[in-house]
């Protein structure tokens, strides 16, 4: 059977959209999904062997890392596929791109081979430079705030993988979280005054996904399943967080309300649905 393309353009039903990538039809590739209503279909147009797609502010366009020869490089494309452009090619891995609110900028994380550190580059591949500035530390995974800063990652610069803070110019670098567990995956609420991460928070192999305010407090749990949950990403309206799971030996895709109720699940495919992320 064909895989169905997707046709799905900005409009009303826009903040039902969620990107994720799926190697249900060969190589990792886009595919976007509507969370009323099920899969749109795949995303054509970029190379193959896709991951960690990310919206645009305005809805229009998809930065993600994809593999070139044996690295892994950034590229944006129009959602209908049309318009690919390439952002880096440095020598290693860049990955999990975040836009800045006036999508002008993506911030990154690059693993040189050495360590991993967080990038920001313009998006016509311009005025890259080294964010996080610790080479003896691997920070990665960034998110950028809807606000403009700070731009949130993580890192085992103190010891344990924690949430850290910095602003787009290096400054006021702060630690967030200190759960007695390993943080990562930031995702900043709409609003920028809240972040959804993923930590195994004084409970082992229990991995689940938390929020935390801005500013370090007001850590809750909202899943409490004993399967690993992992990689969040909010709704536009705040309300709801979608999700991966690892559960029966494969992953698939979720969402749940901030409060932890309503819990449901929005793939069900046996092959591997990964990296969510839900349009503004």
């Amino acid at each position: 059977m064909d895989t169905p393309v997707a046709t799905d353009t900005p409009g009303s039903s826009a903040d039902e959209r969620i990107a994720f990538v799926s190697n249900r039809a060969g190589p990792f590739a886009l595919y976007l999904l509507n969370v009323s209503t099920g899969p749109i279909g795949a995303v054509p147009g970029p190379p193959p062997d896709v991951k960690e797609p990310s919206w645009s502010p305005d809805g229009m366009r998809l930065a993600f890392s994809a593999r070139s020869g044996d690295d892994y490089d950034l590229y944006t494309i129009a959602v209908d596929g049309s318009g690919l452009l390439s952002v880096t090619d440095l020598p290693g891995d860049e990955g999990h791109p975040t836009w800045s609110p006036d999508g002008t900028r993506l911030a990154f994380d690059y693993d040189n081979g050495q360590d991993a550190e967080v990038y920001v580059v313009n998006i016509d591949g311009t005025g890259l430079y080294n964010l996080s500035q610790d080479s003896s530390a691997w920070d990665d995974t960034p998110a950028w705030s809807p606000r403009g800063d700070p731009i949130a990652f993580s890192s085992d610069r103190g010891g344990d993988v924690a949430i850290w803070a910095v602003n787009p110019d290096g400054s006021g670098l702060t630690r967030l979280t200190d759960t007695g567990g390993d943080d990562y995956y930031p995702a900043w609420s709409p609003d920028g005054t809240r972040i959804a991460f993923e930590s195994d928070a004084r409970s082992g192999d229990d991995i689940a996904i938390y929020v935390v305010n801005r500013d370090g407090g007001g850590l809750v749990r909202v899943t409490h399943s004993s399967e690993l949950s992992t990689y969040p990403t909010w709704s536009p309206a705040g309300n709801r967080i979608a999700f991966l799971r690892y559960q029966g030996g494969n992953w698939d895709l979720y969402s749940i309300n901030v409060d932890g109720t309503g819990e449901v699940r929005l793939t069900d495919s046996p092959a591997l649905d990964l990296d969510p992320s839900w349009a503004p």
